[in-house]
């Protein structure tokens, strides 16, 4: 994971070496949004963010429309907040309610690889949109659950523990796989340089670790605001 994460970024530095080449620019960008797992049961939206750099080649540019490669390093940070309660029968006549808290936060490598299209509205304002995959690479994870069990009006027990959200290789309790992939999109403009835009990004893998069958999917929406160098 390690040397994927360093190969990666000797590459942008390397070919951050041909930023004289007035056809490659540096994109350094900040977003901040939310974000949650779809089809995960009873979850809300968190705080999302992102902060890095993408290299910008230009092979096709006019006085209309220009085309663009963009691949960048982001570090990202997203997560869930999941309450639910379940019932369970405790003996052969009592019933337990258990409310259960998870509070999911993920930290990601994202390496997105996008088509971008341009044109100018005005003088000095550029309208942009892109789309393209992304790799996502876990770097930390942390989940903390609280979980109340009610057995009665005199009866309240109540726990609390966290664990890592995810883990090379599984344990009994990560339940979110470390690698995610999926689609990229966005739209923004561009005013001498400076970048203000609108990402979404859906992820297609099941991230689920668990042992059941159910699909949980990654989806997130930024604003973004970033400098052309």
């Amino acid at each position: 994971m390690k040397r994927l994460i360093l190969t990666t970024f000797l590459a942008f530095c390397f070919v951050f070496a041909s930023y004289g080449q007035r056809n490659v620019f540096v994109l350094v960008k900040s977003s901040v949004g939310l974000s949650r797992v779809a089809k995960l049961e009873s979850n809300s939206m968190k705080a999302a963010y992102k902060l890095g750099a993408a290299l910008d080649y230009r092979f096709l540019g006019d006085e209309l429309l220009g085309l663009s490669i963009q691949g960048g390093v982001y570090y990202s940070h997203r997560g869930v907040y999941q309450s639910y309660t379940e019932s369970a029968l405790l003996g052969s006549v009592n019933t337990v309610l258990v409310k259960n808290i998870k509070n999911i936060n993920l930290n990601y490598i994202d390496l997105p690889l996008l088509l971008n299209v341009n044109s100018w509205i005005i003088d000095d304002l550029l309208l942009y949109i892109n789309l393209g995959p992304y790799l996502s690479l876990g770097l930390s994870g942390r989940t903390d659950t609280s979980e109340t069990s009610i057995a009665g009006q005199n009866s309240r027990i109540e726990k609390t523990y966290d664990y890592n959200s995810f883990i090379y290789g599984g344990n009994d309790k990560s339940m979110i796989k470390p690698l995610d992939t999926g689609l990229q999109m966005g739209i923004g403009v561009e005013y001498r340089d400076i970048m203000l835009g609108f990402d979404v990004q859906y992820g297609f893998m099941n991230i689920n670790h668990l042992q059941n069958d159910k699909t949980y999917n990654t989806i997130s929406a930024v604003m973004s605001l970033g400098y052309r160098f």
